[in-house]
């Protein structure tokens, strides 16, 4: 990246009084900034310097995995639908969790514990 040094219209940037800092996704050539919370947004842009490093390239879209919203195991929903019946969920987020969609052919794949677990529960000794 280039060190800016002026604003798109033209002001210089004092870059020790930014209190915020915006990247817009849909924006990637500039930078977001403001000097205090109540003031609007001011744009700086953002180029590379093309002599050292990688070169820059633009952001490539990668394409989907999935097309459709991927289902959970049976097990699974029933755990989260008795969280939301003995309202350890909040009621606002029942409807959520009664609309996942949920089959018997999907497995639980649960990550590797980082160290041994036993059988007995701690709480118990």
């Amino acid at each position: 990246m280039k060190y800016n040094k002026i604003e798109i219209n033209g002001t210089k940037i004092n870059w020790l009084n930014i209190k915020w800092l915006r990247f817009m996704k849909e924006d990637p050539d500039n930078i977001l900034f403001k000097y205090n919370f109540e003031e609007d947004f001011r744009k700086m842009k953002v180029t590379g310097s093309g002599k050292r490093g990688r070169p820059i390239e633009k952001t490539k879209e990668l394409p989907r995995k999935y097309t459709g919203k991927q289902p959970i195991s049976q097990a699974k929903k029933k755990d989260l639908l008795n969280l939301c019946k003995t309202k350890i969920i909040s009621s606002e987020y029942h409807d959520f969790y009664k609309n996942l969609s949920s089959s018997n052919n999907v497995a639980d794949n649960l990550p590797e514990p980082d160290v041994e677990e036993d059988d007995t529960d701690s709480e118990t000794d």
